[in-house]
């Protein structure tokens, strides 16, 4: 029984010296599996009349099987990230496709659009203005109001 409780002993403080936080689920998944199965190893081990040999392969057994779980895991997390990525180039592509610009503002105002309605569809699609000097004054000389302008400049992404 020494030996199990050396055992034991000597995962337990590995496993603390290293710490787990700067691990990935494989490597944390061969550590508990690891110490886990040294441990369910010796003590089937003492059983047989070998705890050394139980020991030694419930530790690799349980270190294999440790990391495959915590590969899967590693896997699962990966493949997650890369879908919410996608999920997130996908909205920028909506909103780029949907942005107000500059030339749909000038639409509005020469179709006498209300700037309450120009404000609306600012708020409600974004935009994707030019808020240079040249393009500020190409809209007021295109009979956008200043309200307008002030709500494009608010709302702008460069």
């Amino acid at each position: 029984m020494s030996r199990l409780n050396w055992l034991v002993g000597a995962a337990a403080m590995c496993v603390m010296a290293t710490g787990c936080q700067n691990m990935n689920n494989t490597e944390k998944g061969a550590v508990v599996g690891g110490a886990s199965g040294a441990g369910i190893g010796a003590i089937v081990g003492k059983q047989l009349g070998s705890t050394g040999a139980g020991a030694a392969i419930g530790g690799v057994a349980g270190t294999l099987l440790g990391g495959a779980v915590g590969k899967a895991q590693d896997n699962a997390e990966e493949a997650e990230m890369y879908r919410e990525h996608a999920q997130q180039q996908e909205a920028a592509r909506k909103f780029e496709q949907h942005a107000m610009t500059n030339y749909d503002i000038i639409k509005y105002a020469k179709s006498n659009v209300s700037d309450e309605f120009i404000v609306g569809e600012i708020k409600r699609r974004g935009g994707r203005f030019d808020m240079s000097t040249e393009g500020m004054i190409n809209l007021h000389e295109n009979g956008v109001s200043e309200h307008v302008l002030k709500v494009m400049q608010e709302r702008a992404r460069y």
